[in-house]
């Protein structure tokens, strides 16, 4: 199985709210793999990094189940995000609509994520949004496509999808 090797030195994302120092010096990510192969298509550097901008506690986001994960999939097919409702975004995430935000004026949107685990998402005040996979592991691994659900004042203007591994 090919694998890529993944380099980070040294990540500052979210205005040093995310600092990662770390090194992989072997394959960390198994690209050979189906789910890694379609979670590429979903990556989307951001242009001119560091991406700054404020980084969302947990409350204002949420991961889509894995069983939910082909339906977020197909609402995302051809698009980077999707405005929803609290009732779809309830059904996606289990959670009663009442229950799906503490902010009453965010809406909720379904974004493109792509990992394992570690996830977080961080926005500008342009309205540009990064959300950030990321795995810990000494082993080659394959990373899927993912879609959260984020509470947002105001519509995403762009949505960058990044994934890093750490060892």
């Amino acid at each position: 199985m090919a694998a890529i090797s993944v380099r980070i030195c040294c990540i500052g994302l979210f205005l040093g709210a995310w600092t990662a120092v770390a090194s992989s010096q072997q394959g960390a990510i198994d690209m050979s793999a189906p789910s890694s192969r379609a979670a590429r298509e979903w990556l989307r550097a951001c242009p001119d990094p560091p991406f700054g901008g404020k980084l969302l506690d947990g409350s204002q986001w949420k991961l889509v189940p894995k069983s939910k994960q082909p339906g977020a999939d197909s609402m995302l097919h051809k698009v980077s995000w999707v405005r929803l409702t609290n009732a779809q975004a309830g059904e996606l995430v289990n959670l009663s609509p009442a229950l799906t935000s503490k902010n009453k004026d965010a809406v909720p949107y379904l974004l493109r994520a792509v990992g394992i685990d570690g996830f977080g998402i961080g926005v500008r005040p342009n309205g540009d949004v990064m959300v950030q996979g990321a795995a810990l592991t000494r082993r080659p691994v394959a990373v899927e496509r993912r879609a959260i659900i984020a509470w947002l004042q105001h519509a995403p203007r762009e949505v960058y999808v990044v994934f890093y591994a750490y060892e």
